[in-house]
């Protein structure tokens, strides 16, 4: 009678056991699934700061071009000359190698 008493109790606990086991695995499966969840969301954040990054440093670039543009048309012979002489000192740096 002990014995029997033993393996049901035995039995009861492991049935038991393998509930708090599937309960486990569950739990374990929402928590990567939530996980997985909020790295795509901050990925898109970032992504979404890198590309309002880029659209900004463009804005800037051409700005910028659209500024020396008109310099150029201001002021066409010096601008002529200013990229003579950088060409000039480009060239002597670069064969003093």
């Amino acid at each position: 009678m002990a014995t029997s008493n033993a393996n049901s109790n035995a039995e009861a606990d492991y049935d038991k056991l393998k509930e708090d086991l599937s309960a486990v695995r569950a739990d374990l499966a929402s928590l990567t699934e939530s996980l997985s969840a909020m790295a795509k969301a901050q990925g898109h954040e970032g992504v979404e700061a890198l590309q309002g990054a880029a659209k900004q440093a463009q804005a800037q670039a051409r700005n910028t071009a659209d500024s020396v543009g008109q310099h150029i048309a201001e002021r066409p012979l010096s601008s002529v000359l200013v990229a003579f002489g950088v060409g000039l000192l480009l060239g002597r740096l670069l064969n003093r190698q």
